[in-house]
């Protein structure tokens, strides 16, 4: 460590530079330690459409399954994102939408923003409303500045 009161050390601690994992069942699935701003950008508008969609007709299910897919490839790694892919759509080794799915989906979002994100009230509880099951997995643009087409209705 230099004395000099000038020199500051943006390395990343031991535990930032760990690519972050978790697991579903018997699957493990790796994230990058760090992801390039660009990609933080691709992530946001991503995310755009997942915000508050209501699962009522076929067509709104297969489109949400598919942003939450593209979303998922973007931040996973390589060789882990193909088998997340696989089990969101699968019917013999499916995932939960509302109890791992957007959990997952949150967490993710979590690690890059570095900001917490909370499941509104009545988010995931699997209330009906209009005609459908609601899939909001933030609660308001307040909670994550400069970020607020992300999961916000």
């Amino acid at each position: 460590m230099s004395d000099d009161l000038t020199f500051r050390d943006f390395s990343l601690s031991a535990d930032d530079a760990r690519p972050k994992r978790f697991q579903i069942d018997a699957d493990v699935f790796f994230l990058p330690a760090v992801i390039a701003p660009v990609v933080l950008g691709e992530l946001m508008e991503s995310a755009k459409g997942l915000g508050g969609f209501k699962l009522g007709e076929k067509a709104e299910v297969e489109a949400a399954l598919e942003r939450i897919a593209a979303l998922t490839d973007l931040l996973l790694t390589p060789e882990t994102a193909p088998r997340f892919r696989e089990r969101l759509f699968s019917r013999t080794e499916p995932l939960d939408l509302v109890r791992q799915v957007l959990p997952v989906v949150r967490w993710m979002v979590e690690v890059y923003t570095v900001r917490p994100t909370e499941a509104s009230s009545d988010s995931t509880n699997g209330s009906a409303d209009a005609g459908g099951i609601s899939t909001d997995i933030a609660p308001s643009e307040e909670s994550i500045p400069g970020v607020s087409p992300l999961f916000v209705s």
